[in-house]
């Protein structure tokens, strides 16, 4: 259905929608949060229940995403599909060509990947008929001379067949519903080969593709990019044409076939007069499509709110939307979403992906929690500024990431893609993580800035961990080799507990941690939020740590009726136990203590009973570098020392001339 036609259904759809927003996320979230804990965790991380299930991995294995290394030998620019589908079967008919250009010394083969049980009819490499010998899915094609590195060629493979698993519409492939008259296609992680002769590379994003689509009369064809034309074809049938400009990886190209509803209108973005259009397809039945209606509406309203946090939407002079599918997969194919629409948090989650996964790709399937950690992050930012159900959502995604002991956001085993897409830590875990982070950045400015120059870094490119790691390190100023290794790499979560006392106006309190997997992180260095509560006004200190024990010591002008631990959820942990007053706590260790150690900022040394207190600390020259005096009685005094350099300092507590306590501090 033309776009235009539509304009004036379409504004008034954007007016709806600012009203219908907060009911409608209401009622999904509360949906939500009425099932069972089994069937929140599977709502919770979108595309989890479908992409892959929850398992720990047995082995550390690594998998590399092309099946030969000849294929590393070109380096492609574009691909163009000429492709025959209906919306009555899986089968495919068409071309796909390959342009690319020689990366090795020579390439003497040209080698690619397509699924067995699809045929060849030929490959015409640089106009010449070859033939193509096949190894399970690998195929390869010889030239009659090697080419030189630096040379273009033009690859077009002729192929036909009834794709492996097409009546599977819940696994990756390319699938064919006989209930709702749908083809359409899913490719994360491995999978593009099931469909299309590929090279399945992270790294060698292509530049522009243009997917060509004949279907029969009456049938609709949806794919990333923009539609430039609809051609009449033989027949009665109609070729779609549409053509993306901007870089994509393999497993982000897609189509879907049906007898579609286009219901489609134009965005504006806020304080700007560029427009982009919102096109989307959905199955054409009345009651369906007043069910999908305010979700489509409101898609424009999220994508100002997300470029106002993370960037202009990345392929703006393009489009954004949804082909509607029967899976329960739902997929961020780049610029068109694959989806049922059965909730709020998908849209919200497969939009997010156009940023972080789509502009920004993981620079390998280890470090896939960079797309779905921060799209399961999104869904947590949209609850909170809508509908102020943010501490709810994240109070359910951090049970659910603590439900077992183990398992880390980084993926060690790329061979399992039910691990790749482990709900609970590639998801919801990231996601938490993601989370303390923003606490530990302590600045909103400065925390979406950090991921703004991120996206903008590495921008239609990848992205590994450490790359993430070291843009928000420069962005922040803030080393964070520590919260990395135990948050990211490391496996676990701390328990917390804490006791109180208060005796006239010295408040004392001791936090003790017990690790969930202390064969990876024994004691976490954190601050850990302390809220005390008290008539004439709450206190909310944020506490270092990074022993299994820390008493403290605070002067209160004002009676402490109770404590808790991170009240605004701000932390992965879990309680062991609710803080308790203990009449006997009011007392500190006799030798003084620095603490945390190591630090990246921030000094505490904790004493009592000492006369004239100071600090002094000296670098690895024995300059000294801080002599600051304490206050005798405040039993705590912070010393800042950001300004020093990374390294091993000496220190030494200095009571009435005397040495009371002497040590090594690291600075990060």
């Amino acid at each position: 259905m033309n776009q235009n036609n539509r304009a004036n259904e379409a504004s008034e759809g954007i007016r709806y929608r600012h009203s219908t927003w907060r009911n409608t996320a209401l009622v999904a979230l509360f949906v939500l949060l009425s099932v069972p804990v089994c069937a929140q965790t599977n709502a919770l991380h979108a595309e989890n229940d479908c992409k892959g299930m929850s398992g720990k991995p047995d082995r550390i294995l690594s998998k590399q995403t092309i099946a030969s290394v000849f294929e590393d030998d070109y380096d492609i620019r574009s691909i163009h599909f000429d492709l025959q589908l209906s919306d009555v079967s899986a089968a495919l008919t068409g071309a796909v060509t390959t342009r690319g250009v020689v990366t090795s010394p020579q390439m003497d083969r040209y080698t690619f990947e397509l699924d067995d049980t699809l045929i060849i009819d030929s490959v015409v490499l640089n106009g010449a008929v070859l033939p193509v010998s096949s190894n399970g899915k690998i195929r390869t094609v010889t030239p009659g001379a090697a080419l030189p590195q630096g040379t273009l060629f033009s690859a077009r493979v002729h192929y036909h067949g009834y794709p492996r698993g097409a009546m599977d519409i819940h696994n990756p492939g390319l699938h064919h519903d006989t209930a709702t008259n749908i083809t359409f296609s899913m490719a994360e992680p491995y999978f593009a080969h099931l469909w299309w002769p590929c090279k399945q590379s992270l790294r060698d994003k292509i530049d522009s593709v243009s997917m060509w689509i004949t279907v029969p009369g009456g049938v609709s064809a949806g794919s990333n990019g923009l539609l430039e034309r609809v051609t009449t074809m033989d027949a009665g049938k109609r070729r779609y044409e549409w053509k993306t400009r901007y870089p994509i990886d393999y497993y982000l190209i897609s189509v879907a076939v049906s007898k579609y509803y286009e219901y489609s209108y134009m965005m504006r973005f806020d304080n700007s007069t560029d427009s982009m259009p919102i096109v989307n397809y959905i199955v054409n039945n009345p009651m369906e499509i007043a069910r999908i209606k305010p979700w489509l509406d409101s898609t424009a309203l999220l994508i100002n709110y997300m470029s106002d946090l993370f960037g202009r939407y990345p392929f703006w002079k393009e489009k954004y939307g949804h082909c509607q599918t029967p899976s329960g997969i739902n997929m961020e194919h780049q610029t068109m979403t694959s989806t049922k629409f059965p909730r709020l948090n998908v849209v919200v989650h497969e939009l997010a992906h156009q940023w972080f996964g789509n502009q920004v790709t993981c620079g390998a399937w280890n470090d896939i929690w960079l797309n779905e950690g921060f799209a399961t992050y999104a869904q947590y930012l949209a609850y909170d500024k809508y509908d102020g159900l943010g501490p709810t959502y994240m109070r359910i995604i951090q049970e659910h990431a603590t439900s077992a002991i183990d398992g880390s956001v980084y993926v060690t085993d790329t061979t399992n893609w039910n691990r790749i897409f482990d709900g609970r830590l590639t998801y919801n875990k990231a996601a938490c993580v993601i989370h303390m982070l923003r606490y530990v950045v302590n600045d909103d400015a400065k925390f979406f800035g950090m991921l703004r120059a991120y996206l903008q870094q590495f921008s239609f490119g990848n992205a590994t961990t450490n790359d993430f790691k070291l843009a928000a390190e420069k962005a922040t100023g803030i080393a964070l080799d520590t919260f990395f290794k135990q948050w990211i790499y490391g496996e676990g979560y701390p328990y917390l507990s804490a006791n109180w006392n208060q005796v006239n106006d010295a408040v004392f309190l001791r936090i003790r941690q017990a690790s969930s997997a202390p064969w990876s992180t024994f004691h976490f260095s954190m601050e850990v939020p302390i809220r005390f509560y008290s008539a004439s006004g709450d206190t909310t200190l944020r506490i270092p740590i990074n022993d299994d024990t820390h008493q403290l010591r605070y002067v209160f002008d004002r009676k402490v009726d109770s404590i808790a631990i991170d009240p605004d959820r701000w932390l992965l942990f879990r309680k062991a136990g609710d803080p308790l007053r203990d009449p006997g706590l009011n007392l500190l260790p006799e030798t003084p203590s620095v603490h945390p150690n190591p630090t990246n900022g921030w000094l505490y040394v904790s004493y009592k009973n000492l006369k004239e207190p100071s600090l002094i600390i000296q670098d690895a020259t024995g300059r000294k570098v801080i002599a600051e005096r304490l206050a005798w009685d405040a039993g705590i005094a912070p010393i800042d020392i950001s300004n020093l350099p990374k390294g091993i300092y000496l220190y030494q507590v200095v009571s009435n001339g005397k040495i009371a306590a002497t040590g090594k501090i690291s600075k990060e």
